[in-house]
This record gives structure tokens, C-alpha cells and sequence, in this order.
């Protein structure tokens, strides 16, 4: 059993302090309005459905959690978990910090002071990065309440 999956403080949070050494709170009351997912992209591969099953697949390096990733920040105010055990969280947080610089207008970004990491820091997104069989994930996965990710082939 992995004793880190999905469990304890808000992940993203705790991977955010152990990996950049980040010790301020989380900024909060920030709104986003310029779309981080494009609205083609969510049409097409999310068709509006909030509660249906959505399976994006295509060869590597062709944008699958990059979209993945787009759609959690997309929807802040959902709890998203995120089971990948092939990028470590690290990687993906960094994947997250770049692509709120692309996506966010000038005003937004100074509502951060200029550090998206803080804003990562306080949505509630958990990450499990561990290597364990589809049987115990999907133990875990019948407890947690919110959006869950699978990246893996």
C-alpha cells in the first residue's frame, strides 16, 4: 500500500514545500478568467459531460497530460486527484506553474504576485505518484470524493 496516496495535507500543497521550499500560505480569492483550456479543446475531448467517463489516448509526446492538466486548472474549484506514476509530481507541478504563465492575461498574473505556485498551493489537487497494482487503485479510488485523473497507458 502506498502510504502517501491521496492521503494527508492538500498534496500539491506538501509536494509544493518539500520540492521548492515554499513556507507562505496559499494565495486565495483569486479569479481566473482568461481560459486555460481552450474552448474548441474542452468541446471536443470533454463534450460538456461532467460526470462521464472521458479516455484521451495517442502517442507519447502528443499533449495527453498537458490536456490533462489544463482541464484540473480549468476548473479550480473541483477537488482533482491525479494517479501518475510515470511523472513524478514535481514534473507536474512544473507543467502546471508553465502553463498558467502562458494561459494567464498580465492582470491575473500580478493577482499573484507574480508566484502561480502559491495559487497551485491552494486548490485542493492531490497527486500520487506510486507504482501500484489497478486492483489497490481502485480501492483507494472508491473512497475519495472529486475528479480523478489516470495518466497512464
Amino acid at each position: 500500500m502506498c502510504n502517501t496516496l491521496f492521503q494527508g495535507e492538500t498534496a500539491v500543497f506538501h509536494h509544493i514545500s518539500k520540492f521548492y521550499g515554499w513556507e507562505s500560505k496559499p494565495i486565495e480569492n483569486v479569479e481566473i478568467t482568461s481560459p486555460i483550456l481552450p474552448k474548441a479543446a474542452e468541446e471536443l475531448f470533454f463534450n460538456g459531460d461532467e460526470t462521464g467517463l472521458n479516455c484521451i489516448g495517442a502517442r507519447p509526446g502528443m499533449g495527453k497530460t498537458t490536456l490533462m492538466l489544463q482541464k484540473i486548472l480549468n476548473e479550480p474549484e473541483r477537488r482533482a486527484y491525479i494517479y501518475s506514476p510515470e511523472i513524478h509530481a514535481k514534473k507536474l507541478i512544473d507543467r502546471m506553474t508553465n502553463i498558467l504563465y502562458t494561459a494567464l492575461s498580465k492582470e491575473e498574473y500580478k493577482q499573484f504576485n507574480c508566484n502561480p505556485m502559491g495559487y497551485l498551493a491552494g486548490l485542493e489537487i492531490y497527486i500520487c505518484e506510486c507504482n501500484i497494482g489497478i486492483d489497490e487503485l481502485c480501492d483507494e479510488l472508491k473512497s475519495v470524493k472529486g475528479d480523478i485523473y489516470i495518466d497512464y497507458l
